[in-house]
């Protein structure tokens, strides 16, 4: 029974490092596609060459150089899904390509730099070839006053980026726990043969080769059943054409896996050792193993203990972003500005009257919306839910009608001082800035008719709410300062309606050179509900690893405490004894272990929600039945090994 779960954990290892290089080869792509290894970041701005200037030479450096040297650009309708390239030199296609992305949601097309147009050429740019090349592209472009950021990663450095980036280090942490219990039990199997073989004669090195060779007969075969199904499921998913690419990035994985299965099996059969003495009193050889099995299964349960509240949280959070995703359809016509950082005081004088003109303009033809919960550390809601910003058109598209309004001199005591003290700078500049509290209405929904969607400072993320406390603004252009309009633009609190001819208006109001995307605001929300789809997939694969890693390392602690107490328990069973009864000690100590790791992991993580505290309280009671189970029937494969004196 132990080889088959040793080889279950093997095989969700190797899935665990397949998927791990799935997403790794997904973020290389966005970041060094078409093969690059370098990305350089450009700023025009104080160059002294034209644009034709600029294109022309780095056409002609791409040629001469054989470099591939393509310039990214974000779609402007989809910028979080779409990714086009614009490739320089002899090597450009002649008509416009779709490019194959590996992330199936990701989209766009691969253009030759003559059809650049209109494009900035400010951005990031990727390149890959000759040092010379990629030396003499760098020259041309300093020479030439262009501003260049250049940054070169290799394949550890995307995967670092993946485990210390996108939340995959504690799956990584969990595999890696799993593979040390995988290769601890599989040491503790070979223990008795091991001693033997020493007894025998057989000399280290051939110890140790025969032991690797059996490491191997054990786990080969869920690896490449692993391996396999990993790359069925990218042949029929992504294609044929990305199964090269794929394997190409999970050949290293594998290979560290390896390395450290080999290493570890190597220093665990040395640590492990038997002594003279140990084979002379005819000792069990699996004693060596105690500490090591109690250390590994203390570590996976805390583990286990510490990893629980987050992915309680993750679960939640993702199950949340699902479920908002059906009020997020509600938005589904309405978009986002996304806006060059403005820095210099003139120019950012210039532009505030002109975005404010765009959103009076737009407002008069019933095409803006504004949704803003606030943060509670700016405003209290007192017995509100929270206190939100937000405009009649808003309301209308969250459907929400069942309006109760609220004086104002009814407000929460802490929300009106709150209010009194920010409106004054939200409204400066404007003619509500005499009277704040008053240039807006306050309302709340009736009881049952809930809950309502509101629009968080974070752009993508939105929050869900029973009981609001509206601050409803008719006119926000007329009410508000240009600052702060185009502050709730920044963050997606501010949006428009995608059929307002806004392209036209942006243009009309020469702001068109200060955006950079027009982004559909639920496609940011259903973007981040991936993400945090993803991350809880992450963290439910490391609890699933790490309750592996628990169950094979209590398993090993049993099995060598049976041995090492193989003559006291035959001789306690013999008299009738029932195994709870001789074994009571052993796991009296385990429950308190458990139970009192429990409890101080729940001390340290400060866990004061119900759902996490509900959730760590099952860890004890499970891993008090776990280590009962497991014991006892250690104990009576032992005795009965030593009735019919097999050991």
């Amino acid at each position: 029974m132990l080889a088959w779960i040793l080889r279950s954990g093997a095989f969700a290892v190797v899935i665990l490092v397949s998927l791990l290089a799935g997403l790794q080869l997904q973020e290389t792509q966005r970041t060094f596609p078409l093969g690059t290894d370098e990305t350089l970041t450009l700023s025009f701005n104080s160059s002294s060459i034209s644009k034709a200037q600029a294109i022309d030479g780095m056409n002609r450096i791409a040629t001469d150089h054989a470099l591939t040297l393509v310039k990214k650009n974000a779609d402007r309708d989809d910028f979080l899904h779409g990714l086009s390239l614009y490739q320089f030199g002899d090597r450009a296609p002649a008509e416009p390509a779709n490019i194959d992305w590996f992330d199936s949601s990701m989209h766009g097309q691969l253009f030759s730099s003559s059809q650049i147009a209109q494009t900035s050429l400010d951005g990031s740019y990727a390149v890959v070839g000759p040092e010379a090349g990629v030396s003499a592209l760098q020259s041309f472009l300093a020479d030439s006053g262009v501003q260049v950021d250049a940054t070169r990663a290799g394949w550890l450095d995307t995967a670092a980026a993946l485990v210390v980036g996108k939340g995959a280090g504690l799956a990584l942490v969990s595999g890696l726990v799993l593979m040390t219990t995988v290769v601890m039990a599989w040491s503790a199997l070979h223990s008795r043969a091991r001693a033997l073989h020493i007894l025998a004669g057989v000399s280290t090195p051939r110890i140790l080769r025969t032991e690797l060779r059996s490491l191997a007969g054990l786990l080969v075969i869920p690896a490449l059943a692993g391996i396999a199904a990993a790359g069925v499921y990218v042949f029929f998913s992504r294609g044929g054409s990305a199964v090269t690419d794929y394997f190409r990035t999970l050949t290293p994985w594998l290979a560290g896996l390896v390395a450290v299965l080999v290493i570890g099996s190597v220093v665990v059969t040395a640590l492990s050792w038997p002594s003279v003495d140990t084979i002379a009193h005819r000792r069990p050889p699996a004693r060596a193993y105690r500490v090591f099995s109690e250390v590994l299964k203390v570590a996976a349960l805390v583990l286990v203990v510490a990893s629980l509240p987050p992915l309680v949280s993750a679960i939640s959070a993702a199950t949340n972003a699902t479920a908002d995703n059906a009020r997020w359809s509600n938005l589904g016509n309405e978009v986002g500005l996304r806006m060059t950082n403005i820095s210099d005081e003139e120019r950012l004088a210039a532009v505030l009257p002109r975005f404010v003109t765009l959103t009076r303009d737009l407002d008069e033809r019933h095409d803006v919306a504004v949704s803003y919960a606030f943060d509670p550390a700016t405003v209290q809601a007192g017995q509100y839910d929270d206190v939100v910003l937000v405009n009649p058109r808003y309301l209308e598209l969250q459907h929400v009608t069942a309006l109760s309004p609220v004086e104002a001199g009814d407000l929460p005591a802490v929300t009106r001082s709150d209010l009194k003290a920010n409106m004054p700078l939200w409204t400066k500049g404007t003619a509500a800035a005499a009277d704040p509290l008053s240039a807006a209405s306050y309302a709340t929904i009736r009881p049952g008719t809930g809950p309502v969607q509101a629009l968080s400072p974070n752009a993508g993320r939105s929050v869900t709410l029973d009981r609001p406390l509206f601050v409803i603004v008719n006119r926000p252009a007329d009410v508000f300062g240009g600052s702060f309009l185009l502050s709730l633009m920044s963050t997606s609190n501010l949006i428009f309606s995608s059929d307002s001819q806004l392209t036209s208006q942006l243009t009309d109001h020469q702001l068109d050179g200060y955006v950079l995307s027009i982004d559909r605001v639920s496609d940011t929300g259903l973007y981040q509900s991936q993400i945090d789809n993803q991350d809880a997939a992450l963290r439910t694969i490391s609890i699933v690893l790490l309750s592996g890693s628990l169950i094979i390392s209590a398993m090993l602690s049993a099995l060598v405490y049976a041995l090492s107490r193989a003559r006291p328990i035959f001789a306690l069973r013999t008299s009738g004894s029932s195994w709870p009864r001789l074994l009571r000690e052993r796991l009296l100590i385990d429950i308190a272990t458990g139970t009192g790791l429990t409890l101080i992991a729940a001390f340290l993580l400060g866990v004061d929600r119900a759902s996490h505290a509900s959730v760590l309280l099952i860890v004890p009671v499970a891993y008090a039945a776990l280590t009962v189970t497991l014991h006892c029937l250690a104990a009576r494969s032992v005795f009965g090994r030593t009735l019919t004196r097999s050991t």
